[in-house]
C-alpha cells in the first residue's frame, strides 16, 4: 500500500501490489464472486509501479499517491467489479539479454501467485512495458502442452492498452538518447529488443491475439521527449486484424501513461474498452460441458471431417485409440488448445448447422 506523505515516496519495488488496500488474493478472487475479473498496470524501462501513472511531480507539496489513475479507475463506480493491480518490477539496472523474459516470467508468475488469470483479464501498459506483458502471454501460450499448465492467463486476458508501446521499427536509438535522462543504467539497452525480436514478437501478437480475441488498444505520443520522438505512429501501431483505431494523444513517451484529472484523451477510450470487452460474451469461448454435447450428437459422418482441420488431434486419436474413449481425447485436446476451439466450432456450423444451432443457439 502507498504511503500519501510525499516525504516517503514509495521506492520501487518488485511484485503484484493491490491498488485497493485489503482486496488480497483469495478475498478477491474467491470471497467476492460478484468480481468479475483485474486490470494490472505494466510501468515501462526506468518506470515505478506507482510514479510512472501519476500526474504531479515528485516535488509538489499537494501530492498523493493515490491521487492518479490505477486509483481513479479503481474507485470508477462503472468497474467497480474489477481489481486493480500495478506491477512493479527493476527496469533501471538489468544484466545481459535475457531481461525481458525474465521479466516476463516474474509478472506470469505473480499472476499465478495471486491466483489471477482465473477470470477475465485486462492490462494498462506503459512504453515497455507492453512488450513484457506480449512476452508473459507468449511463454504461458508456448507452455500449453507442459504438465500442469492449464494457460488459464493468455486464455483470459480479455484486452491490452498499450501506451506508447514499441510494436516494429528501429526503436534502440531512440531509447539509447533519453536513457540518461531517465536516471537508468546504459546497461538497461539489453532490455529494448533489437528491430528481429521486435518484429518476431509482434508477429506472433499479430497471429495469436485475434484468435485467442484479445482485445487490443493502441495510443502513440504526438510530441518529443527532449528532442526525441521515441515511438512514432508506425512504431506503436501493431496492426492487429481485430484491434481498435490506434489514437494519438498530445503527450510526450513520459506524459502519455500520466493521466491528468479529467482527463478526455486517454481515461475514457480505456475505460470504454475495458467495459467492452469485460461484457462481450464469447460466445465460442471454451466449454467442456457444451462440446462433450456437441461430440456427443454429431454423427460419424458429421464429425470426421471436421476432425481433418486438426492433424494432431488426428494423431492423438489414433494413439489413445485403444486406451479411452473419442470424446475424451476430443476434450482433453481442446483443453489445451483452446485457441483452436472457435476453429473447431466453425467447421462443425459448416459440416452439421441443425447441430451446432441446438447447443449454441442461432449465431
Amino acid at each position: 500500500m502507498p504511503n500519501n506523505n510525499q516525504n516517503n515516496t514509495p521506492q520501487q519495488e518488485v511484485g503484484l501490489f493491490p491498488v485497493i488496500p485489503g482486496r488480497e488474493p483469495g478475498i478477491a478472487m474467491n470471497q467476492e464472486p460478484s468480481l468479475k475479473g483485474d486490470i494490472i498496470f505494466v510501468h515501462g524501462l526506468g518506470g515505478h509501479q506507482w510514479n510512472t501513472w501519476h500526474w504531479q511531480q515528485q516535488n509538489d507539496s499537494s501530492r498523493k499517491v493515490d491521487d492518479s489513475w490505477p486509483f481513479w479507475l479503481a474507485k470508477n463506480p462503472e468497474l467497480k467489479e474489477l481489481n486493480v493491480w500495478t506491477f512493479g518490477y527493476d527496469s533501471s539496472q538489468l544484466g545481459q539479454s535475457p531481461p525481458l523474459l525474465e521479466q516476463a516470467e516474474l509478472l506470469l508468475n505473480c499472476l499465478r501467485a495471486k491466483q489471477i488469470g482465473q477470470k477475465p483479464l485486462f492490462f494498462i501498459t506503459h512504453s515497455l512495458g507492453g512488450l513484457v506483458v506480449k512476452t508473459m502471454l507468449r511463454l504461458d501460450q508456448d507452455r500449453k502442452d507442459s504438465p500442469n499448465n492449464n494457460t488459464q492467463t493468455v486464455l483470459n486476458t480479455k484486452g491490452i492498452v498499450f501506451l506508447g508501446t514499441p510494436h516494429n521499427g528501429s526503436v534502440l536509438a531512440s531509447f539509447a538518447q533519453i536513457l540518461p535522462r531517465l536516471l537508468v543504467s546504459s546497461t538497461a539497452e539489453v532490455l529494448i529488443p533489437s528491430d528481429e525480436r521486435l518484429r518476431d514478437l509482434n508477429r506472433w501478437y499479430q497471429i495469436y491475439a485475434p484468435r485467442l480475441k484479445i482485445g487490443t488498444l493502441p495510443f502513440y505520443e504526438m510530441r518529443d521527449t527532449w528532442g526525441v520522438r521515441v515511438v512514432d505512429q508506425a512504431s506503436a501501431n501493431p496492426n492487429v486484424t481485430n484491434q481498435e483505431e490506434i489514437i494519438g494523444v498530445p503527450r510526450d513517451h513520459i506524459e502519455i501513461a500520466k493521466v491528468q484529472p479529467a482527463d478526455h484523451f486517454v481515461d475514457p477510450h480505456v475505460k470504454n474498452f475495458i467495459l467492452k470487452y469485460l461484457n462481450d460474451d464469447n460466445s465460442d469461448k471454451f466449454s467442456r460441458g457444451k462440446l462433450r454435447e456437441l461430440i456427443e450428437k454429431l454423427t460419424e459422418g458429421e464429425l470426421n471431417p471436421c476432425l481433418d482441420r486438426f492433424p494432431a488431434l488426428l494423431k492423438e486419436l489414433e494413439r489413445k485409440k485403444f486406451i479411452e474413449a473419442p470424446v475424451e481425447t476430443i476434450l482433453k485436446y481442446f483443453d489445451k488448445r483452446q485457441e483452436e476451439y472457435p476453429d473447431f466450432l466453425a467447421a462443425v456450423a459448416k459440416h452439421s448447422r441443425s447441430t451446432y444451432n441446438r447447443i449454441y443457439g442461432n449465431q
